[in-house]
């Protein structure tokens, strides 16, 4: 759905994080599990479901399989950046021009209800476009994103080649509810810098194949995932945004995620992440990053 404007949600969240809820300063998240499965409903439908919506009556009606790690009843930031991705990607206007950037923001804990998308054209034109887009469920904003477009021509090729190679040989895949892939450096539960090829294996909205685009959104939330900042077992660390960068489109299904975190010790960090496909690097992706004790966590 589009329209002009939209009034702005005067209500005061109490937090916002990737599909994650947080209570504030010394509280904790609702539902902590270890990894996305714990998170999945069992009664959640068929477990051959591989999208994440469905399309009813202008509302994106979850499937279920998007439940974030943190809450049952929450959607994860994966399936809230494809489908941003998707809903502004399918604006008309995008003939000729590239989704150069990609900027989210979830404006706390977003429950498992359809979402009504509101989408405005803040600037218009053949050169460059800025989309803005509102995902609305129950009265209240719940996420908020936009999308830069730039018009394409020809300019000199000055791409970065891989910072490392495709694995060629065969070698054990690490699945998880929605993707597989390989893991290079790093480990979930070790701080530290990491490094994996990613492959998304669902699509976004039932009956669309996850187009290029949505591929390397999804991908933008794995940042925290790939890289993280500090250990788990002490320190709750939740994103509470997500923006990418793009030079090109994938031209792959497979995404290489080369990722490091940072933070100056005062709560916050950031996640960046590079982002490539087995032709070259094709940009960026940053997380912000809500640092707190873990609740009993002295």
């Amino acid at each position: 759905m589009m329209r002009d404007g939209w009034q702005a949600n005067d209500a005061v969240c109490s937090g916002g994080t990737s599909g994650i809820g947080w209570s504030g300063s010394g509280g904790q998240e609702t539902g902590v599990g270890s990894d996305v499965e714990q998170a999945i409903e069992s009664d959640s439908g068929d477990a051959g479901i591989n999208y994440f919506y469905s399309l009813i009556d202008d509302e994106y009606v979850p499937s279920g399989i998007g439940t974030s790690p943190w809450s049952r009843d929450a959607q994860n930031g994966i399936a809230l950046a494809g489908l941003a991705a998707h809903v502004l990607e399918s604006m008309p206007g995008g003939e000729g021009m590239h989704p150069a950037r990609l900027q989210i923001d979830i404006l706390g804990k977003v429950p498992m209800v359809p979402l009504r998308p509101e989408v405005r054209v803040v600037r218009p034109g053949r050169r460059i476009q800025m989309l803005e887009l509102e995902l609305q469920a129950e009265g209240r904003a719940r996420a908020k994103a936009s999308l830069l477009r730039v018009r394409k021509t020809h300019t000199p090729d000055v791409s970065v080649p891989c910072t490392v190679d495709f694995p060629e040989s065969e070698r054990p895949l690490e699945p998880s509810p929605h993707s597989d892939g390989y893991r290079l450096q790093g480990n979930l539960h070790r701080p530290g810098p990491g490094m994996r090829w990613l492959r998304m294996l669902v699509d976004v909205v039932e009956g669309h194949s996850a187009t290029m685009f949505e591929r390397a959104a999804m991908s933008a939330d794995f940042g925290t995932g790939t890289a993280s900042l500090l250990s788990r077992k002490e320190w709750s660390l939740a994103n509470i945004d997500i923006s990418l960068h793009l030079t090109r489109l994938p031209r792959d299904e497979w995404l290489l995620l080369d990722a490091s975190s940072e933070s100056a010790g005062n709560g916050v960090g950031l996640a960046n992440l590079r982002l490539g496909d087995r032709e070259g690097m094709i940009g960026w992706g940053h997380q912000t990053i809500f640092v707190d004790t873990l609740r009993g966590v002295q």
